[in-house]
Parts: C-alpha cells; structure tokens; sequence
C-alpha cells in the first residue's frame, strides 16, 4: 500500500487501482511517515509565504497545524484512516515507529515532529504526552546561525529518519534543517522522555553545506546517507562524520530537493528544479549509490499522457517495491516496472498535487519546504 500526501488530503493507493481519500481532506501534508504495521502520521504546516504560493487564502485559513497519527479505521465505508491531531504547531517533518509494551501494557508508538522554527518534540506514547522540545538544538554550537531566505527567516527541519535500533531500543534521529545541517540524536528515549526536550543532539556537519532539503540513509548500508541540498548531493560512507559533494558538474545550475532509495542495492531517484523553491522539472538516476548520475527526465516524459503530466514544479520521487514513481504537481502518479527505467506509465492520478509518498515500513520522500 502507498500513502501519498497532496495539497488537500492523504491519498490510499492499493493495487494501482484509482487512489482514494484516507485522511485528512483538505490539509496541506508536508510529510508522511509509516510503521509496517499500518500506523501512520501526516505533518501539516502552520502556512508560511512559500506554502501560500501554491494555496488560496481560504485554504491557508483551515489548516489543522500540527502533527496527526493515523490509524486503520474499522468503519467498512469512508476513509481508510481516522486522525487523530496528537501535537499543535507548526509541523514540516515526522516520523513513526513501534514501540513495545511494558510491564503487560499494549504496545505503542514512537512519535517525533519536525518543526518551524527548527525543533524535534518527540513522544514515545502515542502523542499522549510530548517532551518540551524547545533547548532540543540549543547545544549546537552553529545553531545561531541557522536561518532561512524567506521571510520569517526561520529554520525548520525537513526531514527526519532513524538509524536501525536493537530489539527494545529506542532509535536514533537522523534530522535534516533548513538551514542548519545534519544533527544525530543520542536516542528517541532521551528526546521523548526529558522534560527541556533535550536528549543530546550531534552536529555532522564537516564539509557538508548546511542548507539540508532530505538527508536519508541507505536501507542497504546505515553508514551511507545521502543529502540534497541548495548546492547538490553531498555523501557520507560513516554516519555523517565526513561529508563528500558528489558529482557538482551534474547540478550545475540546478536546485536538489527530492531524494529516493530504491529496495534494490545502488538505485538511487534524485527530483530537482531549476530555482528556489522547487520551481522546474528535472530527474536524476544512480545505479551505484549515488557516486554517477544520469539524467532521465525526457525518458520519463516521453510518451504523450506523461508528457501531459510534466507540469513545472518539481515532482517526488520514490520507490515502492520494484516499481519507480514520481508524483507530479497536477497529481499524477508516474510508474516505471522495467528494472532500467526506460518505459514508464500514467498509473493514476490524484485530483491535488503530490507533496509526498511513504509506503509502509519505508522512509518518506518529500519536495516541500
């Protein structure tokens, strides 16, 4: 099953059949993420100047900002999923995760929220109760010079991941802001449980530039993350303590922001645009983890009804089992079955733009600010 977030709503795709509304009607979703056993969360932002580019003034207006757990609805009619608004603020990343019962209690799950201005709040109970968050980055040695282009001038974080953890541990969060870098937490426990927020946040910064739209970590090698940011792709081959650019001839002149793993070693999908924020088309593959790239935008826009569905902002990649998808921003659904990624496919469409894709179990892929 695929979720895919859009500017009004969580979207359900299931067997290619046309996708139908989950949750969520009428939210903006920046980021979705999701647990293999079917729980989910969806980020909804408080709607900035570059949000409102893309939404009404009515639109804007309705926003339930914050963080929403979604849970497999019983209701044998209507959405898939019933939201549950667990966390209020201005929310741009999330993440989800198992946590085991205690002491005979029900199992449950790990929540953490990405925010403007740059903070983790992390719940290890469902949302039911919410570390402070607020000193969570205040340790970074560079966080005062965090910030952001567009007016507030804010800092956020775009994105969040989790390292593997051993049986009855707590992960570690992997976040990336903007702009800001990548910092590690200690573990989920320490940010979920302390009452400042706190937990210990490393900087892993050394040769990165900092302004961070998706870092993600390999699900083939948790030592190898990639990051696209305002100058292109940087790598790192051991958990971020160095950081090298790849490839800078291939982004000449272009703006990274969309960042997929594929289930197969190597394949890697990069989205990019031609300027800030995400304005342009372009599409890169790797089949080796990111160390050469090839352009395959005109392959993926060359028969006529995906060719109708190139658009002109950028779209999201990602992968959900073999099959390669990009999400557009007149709400199609591209598909390519074909393990070199010459032939792909109207697979369905949305009736609002894709922002985001997360399949279950697997780390969301976003293209929003």
């Amino acid at each position: 099953m695929l979720l895919v977030g859009s500017w009004a709503g969580v979207y359900r795709v299931v067997d290619q059949h046309a996708p139908k509304l989950a949750a969520l009607p009428g939210q903006v979703i920046t980021h979705l993420s999701a647990t293999a056993s079917g729980m989910a969360a969806a980020a909804v932002p408080t709607m900035g100047p570059v949000h409102k580019m893309y939404a009404s003034e009515a639109s804007a207006a309705q926003q339930a900002s914050g963080l929403h757990l979604l849970r497999p609805s019983d209701a044998p009619e209507g959405p898939a999923y019933s939201a549950h608004h667990v966390w209020s603020g201005d929310a741009r990343s999330c993440h989800i995760w198992d946590v085991a019962a205690a002491s005979g209690g029900a199992p449950t799950v790990g929540l953490a929220v990405g925010t403007e201005p740059a903070d983790v709040f992390c719940s290890l109970d469902g949302g039911s109760s919410w570390s402070g968050g607020t000193n969570s980055f205040a340790a970074a040695a560079s966080r005062p010079t965090w910030s952001f282009p567009a007016p507030p001038h804010e800092p956020h974080v775009l994105s969040i991941e989790a390292l593997p953890a051993a049986d009855g541990q707590q992960p570690q969060l992997v976040v990336g802001v903007e702009v800001g870098g990548v910092l590690v937490s200690s573990d989920a426990a320490a940010a979920g449980t302390s009452g400042s927020g706190g937990g210990t946040w490393e900087e892993r910064n050394e040769a990165l530039y900092v302004d961070i739209h998706s870092c993600r970590i390999d699900p083939h090698d948790p030592s190898h993350w990639l990051a696209v940011t305002g100058r292109g792709l940087y790598a790192t081959h051991d958990a971020g303590k160095s950081w090298r650019r790849q490839c800078p001839e291939v982004w000449q002149g272009r703006y990274t922001v969309g960042l997929a793993f594929g289930q197969r070693k190597g394949e890697v999908l990069i989205a990019a645009g031609d300027k800030p924020p995400a304005i342009g088309v372009h599409l890169y593959r790797s089949t080796d983890g990111g160390d050469s790239w090839a352009e395959i935008t005109d392959t993926v826009f060359s028969t006529p009804e995906c060719a109708e569905a190139k658009g002109s902002r950028t779209p999201v990649p990602f992968f959900h089992g073999s099959q390669a998808l990009v999400g557009t921003d007149g709400g199609h659904l591209l598909a390519s079955d074909d393990p070199d990624r010459q032939q792909w496919r109207l697979m369905c469409r949305l009736p609002h733009p894709v922002t985001c894709m997360v399949a279950l179990g697997q780390s969301c892929s976003s293209v929003m600010h």
